[in-house]
């Protein structure tokens, strides 16, 4: 996807699509996985760890938003949940 987040003068947040230039107030579906993903190494980087959790993941908080999300310490994969199974 090729969607950016932005704020406009009154401090509402919109939603900008590079490749077509659309533009909407309503957040596009998916972007809370693509921007996970594409933001992974910086977030992990300045990301504070909340708890070691089974299977190799660990719970961290971005102390910029204050969102927690969870990181695996072998993949690097980053994810905003957990199934109970892993």
């Amino acid at each position: 996807s090729t969607w950016s987040e932005y704020e406009d003068s009154a401090g509402h947040r919109f939603f900008v699509d590079r490749a077509t230039g659309e533009a909407s107030y309503d957040k596009p579906e998916g972007f809370d996985e693509q921007w996970l993903v594409s933001q992974g190494k910086q977030l992990t980087a300045r990301s504070v760890r909340s708890k070691t959790l089974a299977g190799g993941w660990e719970e961290l908080v971005d102390p910029e938003s204050g969102y927690s999300y969870y990181w695996h310490s072998e993949s690097g994969a980053t994810r905003w949940s957990l199934s109970p199974v892993e």
